[in-house]
């Protein structure tokens, strides 16, 4: 049988002796792009991914990542050695584990993240049955606090523990359904921000939990939220509301830190696109997420103007985080994957508060992924801007 918690202590090992060598650790330099600080050396950024498959594991079922924290861990661990990036992304199957603990089932599919097959709320006076899930007990909260708290312990001096849940309104999708739900906010909005208000109060709790175990706020993820899923009025009445008022809980809870609120899509398809994203930033959020969908204008969005987006949030003090796509990270080349993260570089990296994030599907060529982090460490800090939005 192996020995998860020695193959876990000989990683820290490797990555400690790495980082030792470095001018400063990814802490530090995660802690200069939330400070607009321009010294932090190179471009700041990582992946996630959703099967340990991904990143070469094969002795770790996707099951077991989704339900043992040491394993989960493990497999961070892994890709962390393997690809050397700053940012290790804690998150599992973030739209689910919340609402599992309220109700709604799960099903465990070999090779595949956990699938929602019965909504907890099936008639809306299901709402009334409810309770409030005890994050230290109820469903699978305590595993996903107990990843943070052994990632915390084993490297949280020298990496940011970017944990991730959800924001109220993809909570309620996952409690309700999507359907369902759009169909209430039309016919029942009122019984919709009940259900917000529930949804809230367990994330609320959910989160505290994560930073009592942590001492850092967690992101609250809202890829339901972001039109067109839902139309930008529907989300300023039915989504931003209930994301503000996370957010400042978090704030007051941690005493001043900010939480993140990842709507990731949707300001291009905003009839004005420069209100939707300040309205979006003011929320409180430390971080705007913006995917590549909007960067490259394709899949069915707009094309932003990214380099006024960029100045948009260093005048909120709002980070920039720049997401690749996936298709990109998956079919590379490794060259295209260079450029892709230099013009980025170029038009959103100067005067700081810039960072990148993107998934590594399933299969995907190692080289594609060494080819992306080799492309963060070559852009370097301070910068001028060469390149046109």
């Amino acid at each position: 049988m192996i020995n998860f918690s020695k193959k876990i202590d000989e990683l820290v090992d490797q990555i400690r002796e790495r980082v030792s060598k470095e001018p400063m650790t990814p802490l530090e330099r995660s802690k200069k792009v939330y400070t607009w600080d321009e010294t932090l050396g190179h471009a700041f950024g990582g992946f996630a991914f959703w099967d340990p498959k991904c990143v070469g594991v094969t002795d770790v079922t996707a099951k077991e990542f989704y339900t043992n924290p040491e394993k989960m861990v493990y497999c961070l661990l892994v890709a962390a050695v393997k690809f050397k990036h700053d940012s290790l992304p804690i998150i599992a199957d973030t739209y689910q584990i919340d609402v599992e603990a309220c109700g709604t089932k799960l099903h465990y599919p070999e090779d595949s993240m956990p699938v929602i097959v019965e909504h907890a709320i099936q008639k809306k006076s299901d709402l009334a049955k409810l309770r409030i899930p005890n994050p230290k007990q109820d469903g699978r909260m305590p595993y996903f606090i107990e990843v943070t708290k052994l990632f915390v312990e084993k490297i949280g001096d020298i990496f940011y523990p970017a944990a991730s849940t959800e924001a109220p309104f993809s909570g309620a999708v996952g409690l309700r359904g999507y359907e369902n739900l759009v169909r209430d906010m039309r016919e029942d909005p009122l019984f919709v921000h009940e259900l917000l208000e529930y949804a809230l109060t367990v994330q609320i709790e959910f989160t505290r939990a994560i930073y009592d175990a942590i001492g850092y706020p967690a992101g609250s993820a809202d890829a339901w939220a972001a039109p067109p899923n839902i139309s930008p009025k529907q989300l300023e009445e039915f989504a931003l509301p209930y994301a503000a008022r996370l957010l400042e809980a978090i704030k007051v809870y941690s005493g001043g830190k900010r939480g993140r609120w990842g709507l990731g899509w949707g300001y291009s398809l905003a009839p004005d696109q420069e209100h939707f994203l300040r309205m979006c930033n003011a929320t409180g959020s430390g971080t705007c997420s913006l995917f590549e969908e909007e960067i490259l204008g394709v899949a069915g969005y707009g094309k932003v103007n990214l380099a006024r987006t960029k100045e948009i949030c260093r005048q909120q003090k709002v980070v920039l985080s720049t997401n690749l796509l996936p298709q990109l990270i998956y079919s590379g080349p490794p060259e295209t994957i260079t450029e892709r993260v230099t013009k980025l570089h170029d038009i959103c990296g100067p005067g700081g508060g810039h960072m990148y994030y993107t998934t590594v599907p399933l299969n995907t060529p190692f080289e594609h992924v060494e080819a992306y982090v080799r492309a963060l460490k070559n852009c370097r800090y301070p910068v001028q801007a060469n390149a046109a939005a």
